[in-house]
């Protein structure tokens, strides 16, 4: 028991000493003082981030969620505003489409797919959809195969 009168559960320092910590003061007792943690608990499981992905930013002031998705849009502006497109072609970011193939979700609202980049000629038909991924859910392989379903558009995907 701590001095506050609550449970305290064992930790370890980035040093591995073994430590009784409080969660309520943040007290701490080195394990080898001889005493036992009368109410020993299951030390919360650390959660592992989904990916290790840092924003940037690319040249032209977007902001990013990776550093591969910047340097994708780097790479498409250069390649989209070149001499054979004229600079006829818009680059979008984030586009929402519907997933109109698949059955829409309980509360009768249709499910979305986002690519990362959509580029759109003057006309506004689509020419290309890009995406940038580090790893891959199972729920974006459904996803992108259902956009290419309803869509007929194959989704280019740049891996790290």
């Amino acid at each position: 028991m701590c001095k506050c009168g609550h449970a305290m559960q064992s930790a370890t320092t980035r040093s591995g000493l073994r430590l009784w910590v409080c969660d309520t003061c943040s007290a701490a007792v080195p394990w080898s003082s001889g005493e036992a943690n009368p109410a020993p608990e299951a030390a919360p499981a650390i959660k592992r981030p989904w990916s290790n992905a840092k924003p940037a930013d690319c040249d032209c002031g977007v902001r990013h969620p990776s550093r591969l998705e910047a340097a994708m849009c780097v790479d498409l502006r250069a390649q989209y505003s070149g001499p054979l497109t004229r600079g006829d072609c818009r680059i979008f970011y984030g586009v929402r489409f519907p997933l109109l193939i698949l059955a829409p979700d309980s509360s009768g609202r249709p499910l979305y797919h986002r690519p990362d980049f959509t580029v759109v000629d003057r006309c506004g038909a689509i020419i290309a959809v890009y995406e940038a991924k580090g790893r891959e859910s199972r729920d974006w392989v459904l996803r992108s195969r259902a956009f290419e379903g309803t869509y007929g558009i194959r989704i280019t995907v740049r891996r790290r």
